[in-house]
């Protein structure tokens, strides 16, 4: 009777055991299902749930609404179609540039005239001595060296026309080149008129005046013109045209722009450029055929009407008529929009002859593309 008691005993504690086991299954179910259904979604692209068969293809997403905006492909698919289309390339609007090269041609036609009229205006030695210059007092004058100055020029200049000549927008860097050299010239027109100096030096062969006789003054400026105003053709043969050097601007200015519109990887050349101009500037004052302040004030006004008209040109806020771009106020700002309009801040760089890397990007040294 013991035995079967404890045996009866044993199974009741057993039963229990099993019924509390499956109390606490009950309350662990009820405290994992929550207590209020998901609110509906107002998306109306959310996916269903997807019932189908375990590794199958995913579902297709459901058309876009009506009126809603199209429906684009996942980041990362490699849709040929997702990929923004490329910027069309700038226009080349050649009328523009031969507007700026009749432009630069004018100019220097209207410097041979100034020329031929200042050099009515020069003083004699006699009267007028060279005036005294620091560079003149310490260097001893170098026959040769201004012959150096232009021949540096020529080959500076074949170079930069070379290059620019297979350059892909050449109309566009053609027309600043173009603006540029012009207005400098004009800019010389009026100080070597306003301001006439006396010869540096009495190494001068000045031709005699012929005030007056304006048939004989016409024949030089076309004489003048004929032979680029260099004395290596024998074409320069007037005086006065001094405050600022001529040869200056052309080396300076030839020099940004080769060295700018050059790819980096180009550093013999442009290196090249750079000694070719700082030689030939060094020449004209070993030669003491300018005054050091000619020399001076055309590196100034050349370089600062070059990044100016560039930094313009590069910057969209500084192409706007609004009050706030004090750059609006410069006298050429109206010729400038005409001939930058069109333009991208950022002009590709590429060359359009195989044997010069065609279809190649490259940066260029201060225009950065975007």
């Amino acid at each position: 009777m013991d035995g079967h008691r404890n045996g009866m005993k044993g199974g009741g504690r057993g039963e229990m055991v099993m019924r509390s086991a499956h109390v606490s299954v009950d309350l662990a179910a009820d405290l994992t299902t929550p207590l209020l259904p998901p609110p509906p979604s107002s998306d109306p692209t959310a996916l269903a749930p997807h019932h189908g068969a375990p590794g199958g293809p995913p579902p297709s997403p459901p058309p876009p609404a009506p009126g809603g905006p199209p429906l684009l492909p996942a980041a990362g698919t490699g849709d040929p179609a997702s990929a923004p289309p490329p910027p069309p390339p700038p226009p080349p609007e050649w009328g523009k540039t031969a507007a700026a090269f009749v432009y630069a041609v004018s100019a220097l036609v209207a410097t041979s005239v100034a020329i031929a009229v200042v050099h009515e205006r020069v003083p004699d030695m006699e009267v007028s001595p060279p005036l005294p210059d620091v560079f003149f007092d310490r260097i001893s004058r170098v026959e040769w060296a201004f012959s150096v100055c232009e021949i540096n020029g020529v080959i500076l200049v074949s170079m930069w026309f070379t290059q620019w000549a297979c350059l892909t927008h050449r109309s566009i860097i053609g027309r600043r080149y173009f603006f540029i050299i012009g207005t400098l010239y004009l800019y010389r027109c009026i100080t070597m008129y306003i301001t006439t100096l006396p010869v540096p030096g009495s190494h001068f062969h000045c031709s005699p005046k012929v005030l007056g006789d304006v048939e004989l003054q016409m024949r030089r400026v076309m004489k003048l013109i004929a032979g680029g105003g260099l004395s290596l053709t024998g074409s320069h043969t007037l005086c006065g045209d001094y405050l600022y050097s001529g040869h200056t601007v052309v080396l300076t200015l030839t020099c940004l722009f080769a060295q700018e519109y050059s790819p980096r990887r180009w550093f013999w050349y442009r290196v090249l450029c750079f000694l070719l101009a700082v030689s030939g500037v060094a020449a004209i004052l070993a030669a003491h055929d300018h005054y050091s302040i000619d020399v001076l004030a055309a590196y100034y006004v050349t370089t600062r009407l070059h990044y100016t008209y560039h930094g313009m040109a590069t910057t969209a806020d500084l192409k706007s008529r609004e009050s706030g771009n004090w750059f609006r106020k410069l006298w050429w700002f109206r010729i400038f929009l005409l001939l930058e309009g069109n333009v991208p801040t950022s002009v590709p760089l590429r060359f359009s002859l195989p044997m010069l890397s065609a279809g190649r990007d490259e940066r260029y040294s201060r225009v950065e593309m975007a």
